[in-house]
């Protein structure tokens, strides 16, 4: 089960499952591990998730596969620390993300323009010409949900133009810079 008060980020293996492609991890618990930044608190994760279907499985299965951990706290705030470092033995207290919903306060994430912006920007550097019906989709999205599924499409869609390699970036890039929910 997931506490969805906490903050969560990718572990060691979990990052070991997304840049092996031959991880047998099933594509959408894949597309959901992608979203994990070490920002998004397991409540923004349940509902960017929820077009996938059961958010709640799906998010319980990362859990309980070892492939996601909760960002142990520091000084009181969410602390997002790199991706395989390993969360405190000992249970160490975690701390739950502010009210805004998006990582610390004092870094808030960008505005659905400013993503939509830089998954354009990422896109054409990654395909050039072959980009452009991707960057109408991401351009044209209204809201989080359409953004999300339009950067899953592009992301998959750069997979099968570039490799798993310029895919990983690509979704790095994008979850890094997550837009406000």
């Amino acid at each position: 089960m997931i506490n969805r008060s906490l903050v969560y980020r990718k572990s060691a293996k979990g990052a070991e499952a997304i840049a092996n492609r031959q991880s047998g991890l099933a594509p959408k618990l894949r597309s959901v591990l992608i979203m994990v930044d070490g920002k998004k608190t397991g409540e923004d994760l349940f509902k960017v998730c929820t077009m996938l279907g059961d958010a709640q499985a799906l998010l319980a299965e990362l859990v309980a596969g070892e492939l996601i951990e909760p960002v142990a706290a520091s000084g009181g705030g969410a602390a997002a620390a790199p991706v395989a470092a390993p969360v405190a033995a000992g249970g160490s207290p975690v701390a739950a993300a502010p009210a805004s919903g998006f990582g610390p306060a004092t870094q808030p994430g960008p505005s659905l323009a400013e993503a939509k912006r830089l998954a354009i920007r990422l896109l054409k550097d990654a395909l050039g010409p072959l980009a452009d019906d991707t960057c109408i989709a991401v351009e044209s999205s209204k809201d989080i949900e359409q953004y999300t599924a339009a950067v899953k499409k592009a992301y998959a869609f750069i997979r099968n133009v570039r490799g798993g390699e310029a895919a990983a970036r690509f979704g790095q890039e994008i979850e890094a810079r997550f837009p406000v929910v």
